[in-house]
């Protein structure tokens, strides 16, 4: 049941930066480069709003003492000196820093190098969501014959696939379209797989304690997928080699995350 729940957090958490560029190119093309950033002041108001209005607390029996900062510290240092939670968590922040480098290098290639216009960087970017959303979907087919670790392992495995099949094409053919979007998509279905089996997997480490491990996990996958796509934009990618570099490089490391995922519960 947490696998299919989860299935639609994964989603929406991967689905948001890919369907971003749609709206931003439509916007950069009939305004500026400034609307977006004013439609994203409008949209983080009302989203504000809503929250504060018709989203109460939802622990009935919360306590005083739970919100002491150092009930808070001793939580996140329990939850990350557990082994098998960082294994999931990081398999996660790893595949998640690639689809991240991804969308911020393909404007460059598609755009600057293809001579792509915005709009259609935006729906191609969009096509790879066909990849995500197999993924996703083959989870909540195979998750009551598989464990998380075992689907998390072939989503490790299709993302390699995907980044190896875009390097051997940049060392054999020409850059085009196809060579990026094809292998991409395969990359995502991983992603989709991944997302889903490796959350809901760090999600069950600490049923007792879900609002703190969730949110240990956005602030590491937002934080280190931060830092490692930071990086990636000021490697001057100007082909998809090294793009397919990064890729390969994020999905090995998610790979060998899984080691941790492991019988023994905490470090």
């Amino acid at each position: 049941d947490l696998v299919k729940a989860f299935s639609y957090v994964g989603m929406a958490m991967a689905l948001m930066p890919i369907i971003a560029p749609v709206f931003g190119g439509y916007l950069h093309h009939y305004f500026n480069w400034r609307a977006p950033f004013v439609f994203l002041l409008g949209y983080g108001i009302i989203i504000f709003i809503l929250f504060f209005k018709w989203f109460p607390e939802t622990n009935k029996s919360i306590k005083q003492s739970s919100i002491h900062p150092l009930h808070i510290l001793k939580n996140y240092i329990s939850i990350i000196c557990h082994c098998r939670y960082l294994g999931f968590i990081f398999c996660s922040v790893f595949i998640f820093s690639g689809e991240i480098s991804y969308i911020i290098t393909a404007p460059f290639l598609l755009q600057t190098k293809l001579g792509l216009s915005a709009v259609q960087n935006g729906w191609l970017i969009l096509i790879t969501v066909a990849g995500f959303l197999g993924g996703t979907f083959s989870s909540k087919l195979l998750c009551e014959k598989f464990s998380v670790v075992q689907l998390s392992l072939v989503g490790c495995i299709v993302s390699i696939s995907g980044a190896l099949t875009m390097f051997l094409l940049a060392l054999v053919v020409e850059m085009s379209v196809l060579t990026i979007i094809l292998p991409m998509i395969l990359y995502m279905y991983g992603v989709g797989l991944i997302y889903t089996n490796a959350g809901a997997g760090g999600m069950s480490c600490f049923p007792e304690k879900t609002g703190f491990v969730a949110s240990l996990g956005g602030m590491l996958s937002l934080g280190i997928g931060g830092l490692i796509t930071t990086f990636v934009a000021g490697l001057n990618i100007t082909t998809q080699l090294p793009l397919a570099s990064v890729l390969l490089t994020l999905a090995l490391l998610s790979l060998s995350m899984l080691w941790l995922v492991r019988e023994k519960q905490s470090c």
